[in-house]
């Protein structure tokens, strides 16, 4: 059983003023001394203070009371230090940020925190949980997220848990990053430093962004990242607090346990599902009207970066039962864009059938029916996803159907895809789905984006009915409404201008 804390308060103001360890037990005196808070969190904490770490990433489980000891206990304790200092604190809300602040004033207010820094007391004209100073003219800020920081400078700032939650996590954590590298990070003085203290979530939430921009320090980068994992040597962090039990029925949740109490998203999966699979290529020019056309579109809600991108993709059935990506557009639209981007590949490809996730048509199918009508086009969307014999199946299920796919090479690629985004950046989509999706994904939640796969997934939904060509000059088709030649040849002829190149430089030799 850990020790009960000491009552380093009575005759030791110097202690408690030079230690922020033994300053956090006396302004808690029912606190127990815990390891792992008393050793690792605040002698880190203790380096921020002195300047030695200026950028601090504290990654724990949730209920570890971090925000007790950083966002309540260091935050008053520095101001001790430091009076004349700003500090900024945040969190994703402004509710909670709020809370902290009410408690930081507190902690302020306290007779003992009054007497270890006689000169950090709370000027008579702070009221407001969300701002207050000190006598000596030091100020906090409590601050949400997407909140007004402007006006505020710091020369601190401490980030606690900047996203809610696992949800959030995957649809905000991009919007929470810009906000972080485009305003939070302008409000900083010269010389002053970041504490952030929060949780892992997922692949691709906020923590990922920032390390991936910023650095961890041991790889050249800025920050400092001490992770404290939930188990550890077969010991788990708090277990005379939590009990065993706790720790084990957590545990039941490969991908949570993983993410959010070992702070490492990534190992709660059991590996790339498709990447030991090579991603068969063609590289001739595909002709449009040559084969079948399908259409899969799967919409994003929103324009915002953050947000997931519209998918379009366009597979063309070829006579060897093989489905060839012939167009695709990944982009952050809203519905009209992605009225028009539909129309465009429609007409380009002559489209054979629409299929477009349900929960998005509900909300486009107004743009649709009216363009689609201006247009002169009769092709109607088929909804799919929340209907229908595969309606049940979850993402995993779904893309745990392309395991095959991908090793019978049903599926064929173009060596290239450039796509000028409406943003204006230009990026290779090809690229992109094997360096981003098709080489890491290992279960839903293991990579950012997942729309490339979602929709390919969409394959095995009878509402796309996939009917593919007969060879050409087989005995039961002359000619068909694909515009296929005649003779004994393979099926490239019929969607690329290959046979006419390589007849043409016969001819050309035989001029010569």
């Amino acid at each position: 059983m850990p020790r009960k804390a000491q009552k380093l308060g009575d005759g030791h103001m110097e202690e408690l003023r030079d230690s922020f360890g033994a300053y956090y037990l006396a302004s808690n005196p029912d606190f127990e001394y815990v390891s792992y808070q008393q050793e690792r969190m605040v002698p880190a904490l203790e380096a921020v203070d002195s300047g030695d770490i200026p950028r601090l990433m504290l990654l724990i489980p949730p209920g570890h009371s971090k925000s007790q000891l950083v966002s309540i206990d260091f935050a008053s304790w520095r101001m001790g230090r430091a009076p004349k200092k700003n500090l900024l604190g945040l969190s994703y809300s402004a509710d909670l940020s709020k809370d902290f602040g009410r408690a930081v004033r507190n902690r302020l207010k306290s007779p003992l925190h009054a007497e270890v820094f006689p000169k950090s007391q709370l000027s008579l004209d702070s009221r407001s949980n969300v701002r207050f100073r000190t006598i000596s003219g030091g100020n906090y800020f409590a601050v949400g997220f997407s909140g007004t920081v402007f006006g505020r400078r710091a020369d601190g700032i401490i980030i606690d848990d900047p996203l809610k939650n696992q949800k959030e996590a995957r649809s905000r954590s991009e919007e929470r990053f810009k906000f972080y590298k485009g305003v939070v990070k302008s409000r900083l003085r010269p010389g002053g430093f970041i504490i952030a203290c929060t949780t892992r979530l997922c692949v691709g939430d906020w923590v990922n962004r920032v390390l991936d921009d910023e650095g961890d320090v041991k790889e050249g980068g800025q920050w400092t990242v001490l992770k404290i994992p939930a188990e550890e040597n077969g010991h788990y962090l708090w277990e005379e607090f939590y009990g065993r039990q706790y720790y084990d029925q957590a545990k039941k949740d490969s991908q949570s346990w993983a993410a959010i109490y070992m702070q490492d998203p990534s190992s709660g999966f059991a590996g790339p599902w498709y990447a030991s699979s090579p991603l068969p290529r063609y590289t001739e020019v595909l002709k449009p009207g040559r084969l079948p056309a399908y259409m899969i579109v799967d919409p994003g809600l929103s324009k915002s970066r953050g947000a997931d991108p519209t998918s379009v993709m366009v597979l063309c059935a070829n006579p060897d039962k093989k489905l060839l990506l012939a167009d695709w557009t990944l982009d952050h639209m809203d519905p009209d864009e992605r009225t028009q981007e539909i129309i465009r590949l429609i007409k380009r490809w002559s489209i054979k059938r629409l299929v477009y996730e349900e929960y998005g048509l509900n909300a486009d199918t107004f743009h649709l029916e009216k363009a689609f009508r201006k247009a002169g086009i009769s092709i109607r969307p088929i909804p799919v996803g929340r209907r229908g014999a595969r309606h049940n199946l979850s993402k995993d299920d779904r893309l745990r159907g392309l395991i095959i796919d991908f090793k019978d090479g049903k599926f064929i690629f173009p060596e290239k895809m450039p796509r000028r985004l409406l943003s204006g950046e230009t990026v290779d989509l090809m690229e992109y789905f094997e360096n981003e999706e098709y080489m890491l994904f290992c279960g839903e939640g293991s990579v950012l984006h997942d729309e490339g796969l979602d929709c390919l997934s969409r394959t095995h939904d009878p509402e796309m009915a996939i009917t593919y060509p007969e060879a050409p000059g087989s005995e039961t088709e002359e000619d068909d409404d694909y515009g296929t030649a005649k003779g004994n040849v393979g099926w490239e002829a019929v969607y690329t201008w290959l046979p006419l190149l390589c007849l043409g430089g016969w001819l050309m030799q035989g001029a010569l």
